[in-house]
């Protein structure tokens, strides 16, 4: 199904499925219409198989500061640290334009003038 391997027949597929499947993904990515991407699976995934892992671009300590403002300079502050491929995977996540309509994208775009770069770092994890 990967289309990774090419075989002579199903039989020879097979008898190579132990030795391939360690190779092949158990899923694909498929855009699902109102819903965005998912991830579809190409064979059967029982109980407790790993099968994504990954490390977090960023991690919130949400239990630092009860202070919004604070909230948003430590988030901020975050992002502008990351390294430019970091920053790059970051910034291609999510931008939903409903965020402008939000109190906090008004409060943050006129109370704190926050600059665009901000308000989206911002957007993306509110999305």
């Amino acid at each position: 199904v990967c289309g990774r391997a090419s075989y002579c027949g199903a039989e020879c597929q097979k008898k190579d499925w132990k030795s391939h499947k360690a190779n092949c993904p158990p899923f694909f990515v498929k855009k699902i219409e109102g819903k965005g991407n998912g991830l579809i699976a190409l064979r059967k995934i029982s109980l407790g198989d790993k099968i994504l892992s990954e490390k977090p671009l960023l991690v919130i300590e949400n239990d630092k500061s009860d202070n919004f403002d604070d909230w948003c300079d430590q988030v901020t502050g975050q992002v502008n640290a990351m390294g430019d491929d970091n920053l790059k995977v970051y910034k291609n996540l999510a931008d939903n334009e409903s965020f402008q309509k939000t109190p906090e994208f008004i409060y943050l775009k006129f109370q704190k003038d926050f600059t665009e770069d901000n308000l989206k770092h911002l957007r993306i994890l509110r999305t």
